[in-house]
């Protein structure tokens, strides 16, 4: 990894000893002083999550553990929005595959992956974003052949905040960041924080093309006109 990242929090999450001890030491890189934890089910999970910063969360997502892919997506990213998630899955045991994407899964990938793909893999979430393994991107293709486009924003769309949906709102109007700030009574660096997560959680990379996707979307209205409840849409 060339020292790229000399430091990582990265947290291990399996039911069974020998998977995690094997994911440990695959992960053990001399370029890099990672920090590693482990955890054997959801409830170890939630606590370290609730107790520690994590930077990386590896599920392992095999027989005895107590979490789903989607499970493990919506709890991390409920107590660490900025965590980095991996799932080592199969296809069978992953039915919601893409609906775990959306909720905010950065990487899906085989569970006897390499190690030199899985030490690459944490390098790129961290500098990128979301990795999809060959598994992976062909779920998601077949899950976005049947679903309509309105569908597929609705899905993504239900992963915003209550402000950042407003936020959203006001970018749909092609309102500077200035603007948005004032009618929102929040800083400049709010709005800014708030656009660099709806960025994140769309998966879109600029802003003319999330103005484009909001309009599309048909977002117009504020999150109370669209009926959102305890702060998700």
């Amino acid at each position: 990894m060339n020292g790229e990242l000399p430091s990582l929090k990265v947290l291990i999450v399996a039911s069974e000893t020998i998977v995690r001890i094997g994911l440990a030491n695959m992960l053990t890189d001399p370029d890099a002083i990672y920090s590693i934890e482990e955890a054997i089910d959801r409830t170890s999970l939630d606590a370290h999550l609730v107790e520690h910063d994590v930077d990386v969360v590896v599920v392992y997502l095999g027989q005895g553990l107590d979490l789903t892919a989607l499970a493990a997506a919506q709890l991390v990213k409920s107590r660490r929005l900025h965590s980095r998630l991996i799932l080592l899955a199969t296809n069978q045991e992953s039915t919601s595959v893409a609906a775990s994407i959306v909720a905010g899964v950065d990487a899906y990938l085989p569970r006897d992956i390499e190690r030199g793909a899985l030490l690459a893999t944490v390098q790129d979430i961290m500098h990128y974003g979301l990795v999809l393994g060959k598994d992976g991107a062909a779920v998601v293709r077949k899950h976005l052949a049947v679903i309509d486009a309105a569908e597929t924003s609705a899905l993504l769309l239900a992963t915003l905040t209550e402000r950042e949906y407003e936020v959203l709102a006001q970018l749909t109007q092609n309102r500077s960041n200035e603007d948005i700030a004032q009618t929102l009574s929040i800083s400049s660096d709010t709005v800014r924080a708030h656009l660099k997560s709806i960025y994140r959680k769309l998966k879109i990379a600029s802003r003319a093309s999330l103005v484009d996707f909001s309009q599309h979307a048909g977002i117009t209205q504020t999150p109370c006109d669209q009926g959102v409840v305890d702060g998700n849409i």
